[in-house]
């Protein structure tokens, strides 16, 4: 039970803190009240988790004993470790963004720190050396391109949902979208070999992380398939409609379309959740 609730800890971490990064993807549409709402929510969520987090991961190195967790043994967890050290960042950032929001342009910048610091931990935080830095790295660019990615999902869907949203600016930024889409798939692609290089030799993965590794692959390529039919399909035929004069047939397609292609990116996460918690040598 305990290891479930550590891997629904990690996929609400993940969920939490990619989204309140990609919400800040520029794609033409304005950052609403309910989008800076949003965020400042998923700060304080995010502050919760990772205080959740650290003691379900606190009890599991304890051997699950909550009498072993004793001041002397939470002030070496919290600072001699690099749990400790992630989290203690994690928070100081996501608290920086509840207070900062409203009052100056620097806070995106703490939302991205909070994101990159779930890089420290997983199969990513137990590397070390100059091995260490350059996995870390990579999960950072993984994280952040899939942040940009997911971010750009919701605000593009709200957008079509929203009969306040003209259809010609929905147009708009999936038209921008395009060109930041290319970029996070070759990001996505390249970081994603880099990290699976530096865990483990790809072609030992007979096992149940390579089986998981594999759906989670399946489930990007499914993406692949949804964006590329968005870009070279649906967003041509908006455009048609709009010509016509009739664009809400066009627009429930493409909401169609991002639904599915928002439910596959949670999947890809919960494979994400519960990779982390597996062994690649096992």
């Amino acid at each position: 039970m305990d290891g479930w609730a550590t891997i629904a800890l990690r996929f609400a971490a993940y969920a939490d803190l990619m989204l309140l990064a990609g919400l800040l993807v520029p794609l033409g549409l304005p950052l609403s009240a309910w989008a800076k709402r949003t965020m400042l929510g998923l700060a304080v969520a995010g502050i919760v988790i990772a205080v959740a987090q650290f003691g379900f991961t606190a009890l599991a190195m304890v051997g699950g004993d909550p009498a072993l967790l004793d001041p002397a043994m939470l002030r070496f967890l919290a600072f001699d470790t690099a749990l400790g050290a992630a989290t203690a960042v994690r928070i100081a950032a996501l608290a920086a963004v509840v207070l900062l929001i409203s009052l100056t342009r620097l806070w995106p910048w703490f939302a991205l720190i909070a994101l990159g610091s779930l890089a420290w931990q997983g199969h990513a935080g137990a590397t070390e050396a100059a091995t260490g830095v350059a996995h870390r790295a990579s999960d950072v660019a993984h994280l952040v391109a899939g942040a940009v990615w997911l971010g750009a999902l919701v605000r593009l869907l709200r957008a079509a949902g929203n009969s306040a949203v003209a259809p010609t600016v929905l147009l708009s930024a999936m038209r921008g979208f395009s060109p930041i889409g290319t970029l996070i798939v070759a990001a996505l692609g390249a970081s994603g070999v880099a990290n699976l290089l530096l865990i483990a030799d790809p072609l030992a993965l007979f096992n149940p992380y390579g089986a998981l590794l594999a759906l989670k692959l399946a489930l990007f390529g499914a993406m692949l398939s949804i964006a590329a039919a968005n870009r070279w399909c649906l967003t041509p035929r908006l455009a048609r409609a709009l010509d016509d004069g009739a664009g809400e047939s066009a627009t429930s397609a493409i909401r169609r379309s991002l639904r599915i292609e928002l439910v596959l990116a949670l999947a890809v996460l919960g494979c994400v959740a519960v990779l982390g918690a597996l062994d690649p040598a096992d």
